[in-house]
């Protein structure tokens, strides 16, 4: 293929980033009706572009959101982390 068409997106890559979630709840984050969705996933309609573009940048935003979240909340219960110094806080009288 020499030019592909680029507007409409891949079927697979879809039903990848969809992840398990209902047709309903896919439906609501992407503001289409469920039956969009559904006639999307089998094929009775074509996936437009930006639906598996959208689900894939909302899933790294989640993933990136969970890390951040999962390093400020662990600490180990029997090591005492130091204190950050800030010199810059520091008050010199």
């Amino acid at each position: 293929m020499r030019y592909p068409n680029l507007r409409y997106g891949k079927p697979d890559e879809f039903r990848y980033y969809m992840n398990g979630r209902t047709v309903a709840d896919v439906a609501r984050e992407l503001r289409r009706s469920e039956r969009s969705v559904s006639d999307w996933l089998t094929g009775r309609e074509r996936v437009p572009w930006w639906a598996p573009e959208i689900l894939r940048l909302r899933a790294v935003e989640r993933d990136a959101t969970r890390l951040r979240f999962a390093f400020n909340a662990w600490k180990p219960s029997n090591v005492d982390a130091p204190k950050r110094e800030r010199p810059h806080l520091r008050i010199v009288a």
